[in-house]
């Protein structure tokens, strides 16, 4: 047996073919389907290594996505509960705005009473 064909598991099956009987024909093409199906297995660990790659790189990447959406959601929630509060705190002054301009009107109207009872009352007891 050939030193070559003593570490090589191909050769082993092509040099004991030959010893059976096979003619040279056969045992080369045995040879080049043992070689194609080789290199058939090697691209198939190639592929499965590729997608699990592919597969973990996707998954990172959703994540990521998810995480960007959810930091984005929170920002326009805390956004928007800002908005609201100054929207409150307008509100409260202007509600105090117009309370306040209620209570004058009616200061004023209470002066205008005042004085023109005070008017009357000098009109009927002059001094």
């Amino acid at each position: 047996m050939p030193i070559r064909a003593q570490f090589d598991p191909d050769m082993q099956i092509i040099v004991i073919a030959c010893d059976v009987g096979f003619d040279v024909c056969m045992w080369t093409t045995l040879y080049v389907s043992i070689c194609v199906q080789v290199e058939l297995e090697r691209k198939v660990v190639s592929l499965s290594k590729s997608k699990q790659h592919y597969k973990e790189q996707w998954s990172k990447a959703l994540s990521e996505l998810a995480v960007s959406r959810q930091r984005d959601q929170a920002a326009a929630r805390n956004q928007l509960q800002t908005q609201q509060q100054e929207l409150e705190a307008m509100r409260v002054q202007y509600f105090q705005q117009e309370q306040q301009n209620s209570l004058k009107l009616q200061l004023s109207q209470i002066k205008k009473d005042v004085n023109t009872y005070v008017c009357l009352e000098r009109e009927a007891f002059p001094p």
